[in-house]
């Protein structure tokens, strides 16, 4: 049995009261322990985390544009489903901190070379670029995600 990754992106203006939601491409979803890793720490001990589960954040909202959708995101995401874990958010602060101080550490770029990183990293770098396009000025932008077994 495997661990898959259900992840969504919010965004809030500095004005909002609520965050709004979005899903997020295929490529950042799915099965990847090495990412997971580099995420929360989860299924891969290869790389330090971007930060361990943390548990959901107090001010989750989840718009009900599309229950469906809004239901499916509810269940990877409720704490008290013994077949999801690892409940976790980050921040793009989190995320811009943690590529500024891995991409100065050679472990974190592939053997032989010093301006390729691993797979991984490249992804989160890709993820990162991704979540500017939601940020507005002085606005947030965070990932929250939980695992299922």
């Amino acid at each position: 049995m495997g661990c898959d990754i259900h992840m969504i992106l919010q965004a809030k203006g500095p004005h909002d009261k609520m965050w709004s939601t979005y899903i997020l491409p295929d490529k950042y979803v799915g099965r990847d322990y090495s990412f997971f890793g580099i995420l929360a720490g989860v299924r891969s001990i290869e790389y330090e985390p971007v930060s361990g589960p943390k548990g959901l954040p107090d001010d989750l909202t989840i718009p009900l544009q599309d229950r469906l959708e809004a239901l499916l995101i509810e269940t990877h995401l409720d704490p008290d489903n013994p077949e999801y874990h690892s409940q976790t958010y980050l921040s793009m602060t989190e995320i811009d901190e943690y590529l500024e101080e891995k991409l100065e550490d050679m472990t974190y770029f592939k053997e032989g070379s010093d301006y390729d990183p691993v797979p991984e990293m490249k992804k989160l770098r890709e993820l990162h670029d991704f979540m500017k396009h939601f940020k507005v000025r002085g606005g947030e932008v965070r990932l929250v995600m939980g695992f299922d077994n």
